[in-house]
């Protein structure tokens, strides 16, 4: 497995690897943009608050994990939070998504943030993915709720 900070040359294998999240996440009644997916991965990959991590076995992408630096709206600290964490179905259970996350907190550390925060909104594992976390050192702080119109 190889693991590397993402390029523009990872954008489009990133795309097809988040169509795939998209298909299977609670997601997938909302509309699909390439397009504008495009752009958005153009955005991260070239942005220094930004952490765009791959993992790929061989030439295929079996995971990806995308960050973000910000300040709370209340006050100076800053957060590093995620935007995207998935790891392809056949890579789940292995070692991929720890190795994916332990980069981004490597990250978010030497960019002198207050607080890490990982969100788990797809609808998938999220029992497996919440345990994962806390083994991680991370607590719970809330929940999710939505309505769809």
């Amino acid at each position: 497995m190889e693991y590397r900070i993402g390029t523009e040359a990872d954008i489009r294998p990133i795309c097809q690897l988040g169509k795939k999240m998209h298909a299977e996440s609670e997601f997938q009644t909302l509309h699909w943009n390439e397009e504008k997916v495009l752009k958005w991965l153009d955005m991260n990959v070239k942005s220094p608050n930004r952490f765009v991590y791959c993992a790929y076995d061989n030439d295929t992408l079996s995971g990806v994990f995308i960050g973000s630096i910000s300040e709370f709206y209340f006050g100076n600290d800053r957060l590093a939070s995620d935007l995207l964490w998935y790891v392809g179905e056949a890579y789940r259970g292995t070692r991929v998504g720890i190795r994916l996350l332990k980069e981004f907190q490597k990250w978010a550390t030497e960019q002198n943030v207050n607080r890490i925060q990982v969100g788990v909104s797809s609808g998938m594992s999220m029992d497996r993915t919440g345990a994962l976390l806390e083994r991680m050192g991370f607590s719970q702080i809330g929940g999710i709720y939505k309505v769809d119109r």
